[in-house]
């Protein structure tokens, strides 16, 4: 049998609690206060074995007006609605309001358990058991079972356990292979084991020795112990109420609406775009409205805006941005609840479409469609949905979390989608859309065109600029990728420089002439060389330009850096090259005052030169002296 929590629903001292007891043996009552008056004020809780010897979580829950707070606390990991009503009163304005909490909740299977049968006659019961059929039959629970008990004489009790068995193996299952989530509804520390915390595991598989995140907390704990209903487990799948002792943290420090979570896998938010749906008896509701919010076992209060209206009609449905005034937890595709501030009634429910969006306008269609899309489409619908939020592409482990999907579903539909071109791949589990990636490409396009255009006679942007322009915030990886996709054909990449494919350096006639100005200075300054700070004055232009036609004649190998802000002609590194091998010929070894006198410079420069072969691998010092290593092919 899988694991399977049910949850009691219906009016105050309709006799939930006391069915419970009869069916358990436990009484779910456990706070004193609860027992001295006879009414469930808190969430309660029992292990009901079912007629097959399974066993089950109940949940049972406070049926006045004044606790519905506690009452949704618990309703968030209810499969089965045990839904209770009395024999004597019939359905209550808690039965309906209850009901239509479970509805909102999606919870899809039921059993109604008609009490206190003892205390009327027959005929009465007809009466009631029409009056149920008639204001149930557009809910969950149309032809729901309708089971007469009486827990004071044992009446009926087999048949509702049979009825709640096969309502049992209706239920859909809890999926225990994705991260394990505890939306926390009690919390308490024991001497001798610190804090421990109880609620639902709606998802996954948690163990002994996990380490566990407590959301919005921020809090890291360690699972120190499991208990199902006051047994050890090692392992605890989704679908079971568990107590979960927890190290490292202390109980003041935890509440009730926090969630336990694996690492990671939830994070707190504090804006979520859902989609809501007014109940018919609720008032309308309008943009900005305060109002309270209840997911797993969370209030939050916060602000509506609509997206697509100034005003939701009772009735109707439509997508809202909620804006929370605290942090809270929250996945893609979790249900929740909706209670006016003031005063306090449930007015809808719905579902969470995305966490922790930007703020939207209203009436935008791109994000409309965008939510329609993560709503009702495909699982390919809703990789591109987010992928269409997030221009710049989305590692997988964001694409579950906005999804809602596994990881196999997700990568599947990612395969799907690259087959037919829809989305690239920028790095190992980086993907973005084809047409996004073309838009990004389009603005690097610009950025190189608006270089190329002010600096014409540089070959291209610094690499490094150009990865900073195109990949601010981004792994480097996945810079990477996109200079080698942009590489195959519309880009020309050097160790240093970027530029686009079809660009070629064109000096104007006034370039041009400055040119070969600059050539010529170079070559009639000798060894000397010419320095870059006479350039602007001697070019008549400005410090930019000579610049760059400096570097231009430099990565032409016309000209040479001696030393720093000297340029020389190549025609004289030739010649001093010269000089040094004829004197080594003669004596192995070249001194400065020899390779000085030899080209007629004063030894300052003549050090220059040493130096400038020193570093470029023909000569290497040895005492006082050089010696020849090797012939420079090219200048550095």
């Amino acid at each position: 049998m899988k694991s399977v929590i049910i949850g009691t629903a219906g009016h105050v001292d309709h006799g939930k609690s006391t069915l419970i007891r009869a069916l358990t043996g436990v009484n779910p009552d456990r706070l004193r206060e609860e027992q001295e008056r006879g009414m469930t004020i808190d969430l309660g809780f029992a292990q009901y074995l079912l007629p097959d010897g399974s066993a089950v979580g109940i949940v049972d829950v406070p049926g006045h007006e004044r606790f519905i707070k506690n009452m949704l606390a618990g309703a968030g990991g209810v499969d089965v609605a045990l839904v209770v009503i009395a024999a004597d009163e019939g359905v209550m304005p808690q039965t309906r309001e209850h009901i239509a909490i479970l509805s909102l909740l999606e919870v899809k299977e039921g059993v109604i358990a008609l009490t206190k049968c003892d205390l009327v006659e027959e005929g009465w019961l007809h009466l009631v058991e029409e009056d149920i059929h008639r204001q149930l039959d557009s809910t969950f629970l149309v032809g729901a079972p309708i089971i007469r008990v009486s827990a004071v004489t044992g009446a009926g009790m087999t048949e509702l356990s049979t009825a709640l068995t096969e309502a049992v193996k209706r239920a859909t299952p809890h999926n225990a292979a994705k991260p394990f989530r505890i939306p926390v509804d009690r919390v308490f520390s024991r001497p001798g084991f610190g804090a421990v915390i109880t609620g639902t595991l709606i998802e996954g598989t948690i163990r002994v020795g996990d380490t566990a995140t407590l959301v919005p907390a921020g809090l890291t704990a360690r699972v120190r112990g499991l208990q199902i209903f006051n047994r050890p487990y090692d392992m605890v799948e989704a679908g079971n109420r568990v107590a979960v002792n927890l190290a490292g943290v202390e109980a003041d420090q935890l509440d009730r609406g926090c969630m336990l979570a694996s690492p990671g896998s939830v994070s707190p938010v504090r804006n979520a775009d859902i989609r809501l749906t007014l109940l018919p008896d609720a008032p309308p509701l309008k943009d900005g409205m305060r109002i309270c919010l209840y997911l797993g076992s969370a209030e939050v209060i916060g602000r509506v805006h609509l997206l697509s209206t100034g005003s939701l009609p009772p009735g109707n449905s439509g997508y809202v941005q909620f804006r929370a005034e605290s942090s809270f937890a929250a996945l893609v595709y979790d249900r929740f609840i909706l209670r006016a501030y003031s005063p306090r009634q449930t007015i809808g429910g719905g579902i969470v479409l995305d966490c922790d969006p930007p703020r939207h306008r209203r009436d935008d269609s791109t994000v409309l469609s965008s939510l329609a899309a993560r709503e009702r489409g495909t699982r390919q619908d809703r990789i591109i949905a987010v992928l269409q939020s997030h221009p710049n592409g989305a590692p997988v482990p964001l694409l579950i979390s906005k999804t809602g999907l596994s990881d196999a579903e997700i990568r599947e539909a990612l395969n799907g989608l690259l087959k037919h071109g829809t989305i690239t791949e920028l790095s190992s589990d980086h993907w973005i859309l084809t047409a996004a990636l073309e838009d990004w490409w389009i603005k690097a396009k610009a950025r190189l065109e608006e270089y190329h255009r002010r600096y014409s006679l540089r070959p291209g942007m610094p690499r490094e600029e150009f990865r900073s322009l195109i990949g601010r915030g981004h792994d480097p990886r996945i810079t990477n990728r996109l200079l080698d996709l942009w590489a195959e054909s519309r880009i020309h990449l050097t160790e240093s420089t970027v530029s686009l494919t079809d660009f070629k350096v064109q000096l104007t006639s006034g370039q041009q002439e400055r040119f070969d100005c600059l050539i010529h200075l170079a070559r009639e300054s000798g060894y000397g060389g010419i320095a870059v700070e006479e350039l602007p004055s001697r070019l008549n232009c400005n410090a930019e330009e000579a610049g760059d036609l400096l570097r231009l004649a430099n990565e032409s190998k016309v000209l040479a850096r001696l030393a720093t802000g000297l340029y020389v002609h190549n025609g004289w590194i030739a010649q001093a090259e010269s000089h040094i091998r004829k004197l080594a010929a003669d004596s192995g070894r070249v001194t400065l005052a020899q390779f000085r006198d030899a080209c007629g410079i004063g030894r300052r420069v003549a050090l220059l030169w040493l130096e400038y072969f020193d570093t470029a691998g023909l000569t290497k010092r040895v005492g006082d002296a050089r010696i020849i290593t090797k012939k420079v092919e090219e200048a550095p």
